[in-house]
């Protein structure tokens, strides 16, 4: 658990130059689903590659997955943290979301990242490289 706590203060410290937007004040809520308990935000500080950061959390006791979260650019999204990888407990899951996502366009819903899966009573966080955007 040091070790998630660790990489979340990384994250939102924005030590590796991928996550400025935990750094800003802005939030706009992407996904909501109050019967599945689920909620998605986005942050940002200036926004673009390396500042916008996508949040989805699990607030329920089952893992969720086809999970489409609004995005603000198009190309690849990392997943940055996952709160149910094995890499912070053997015990973990480790069936959250892929590692890399490429946005989708879908008319008159925008840009998407696709089918994000979270795990019960977890959340993952993705952003984007600064040379991606």
């Amino acid at each position: 658990m040091l070790d998630l706590y660790r990489d979340l203060i990384a994250l939102r410290r924005n030590q590796s130059g991928v996550s400025a937007g935990l750094l800003g004040a802005r939030t706009e809520v992407v996904f909501i689903n109050h019967q599945q308990k689920l909620l998605g935000y986005r942050r940002w500080l200036e926004g673009g590659a390396g500042d916008d950061v996508i949040v989805l959390l699990n607030f329920s006791n089952q893992a969720h997955e086809g999970i489409d979260l609004a995005v603000p650019e198009a190309g690849q999204w990392h997943l940055r943290l996952d709160s149910d990888s094995q890499q912070y407990d053997a015990s973990f899951a480790d069936q959250s979301s892929d590692p890399v996502k490429e946005v989708v366009e879908k008319g008159g819903l925008g840009r998407l990242l696709e089918g994000v899966r979270v795990s019960p009573y977890g959340f993952v966080i993705y952003s984007q490289d600064v040379s991606e955007g």
